[in-house]
């Protein structure tokens, strides 16, 4: 193992090593982080939810309005998505993106099955009391 180079403050021994006596890099996922980036990601996420719920009434491709907006949606995001990588690191990127976009679409179909139940209720409440 090579000493530090002179004049050089190295705290731990964990530190000098493959990297020619400097310390290792940090390797945080937070180096380039600009958090002007955040915004493009929210749309970003906003367009691919946008998109995920449109597929669903596409009927595999069969409506040709749910199925632009699918295009246009998924296109935005990818777009979207280049811009924000620009700004913060793919890793968080990613996480935020998968995190946030599950969450959002598990909300909205919760949000459906609460409206169909209210729905199915009130049609067979109102076939009872005839």
């Amino acid at each position: 193992m090579r000493a530090p180079a002179p004049g050089r403050n190295v705290s731990a021994a964990s530190d000098v090593g493959a990297h020619g006596g400097l310390p290792a890099p940090r390797n945080d996922g937070f180096e380039g982080f600009n958090v002007n980036g955040l915004p493009l990601l929210l749309l970003a996420i906003s367009c691919e939810v946008a998109g995920t719920t449109a597929l669903r009434m596409s009927h595999g491709f069969t409506r040709p309005l749910p199925s632009a907006v699918v295009v246009l949606a998924y296109g935005a995001t990818f777009y979207l998505m280049s811009l924000v990588l620009r700004q913060i690191p793919l890793g968080l990127t990613y996480a935020v993106w998968s995190g946030v976009g599950t969450a959002a679409i598990a909300l909205i179909a919760g949000i459906g099955l609460i409206v169909a139940g209210v729905l199915v209720l009130n049609v067979f409440a109102a076939g009872v009391g005839q």
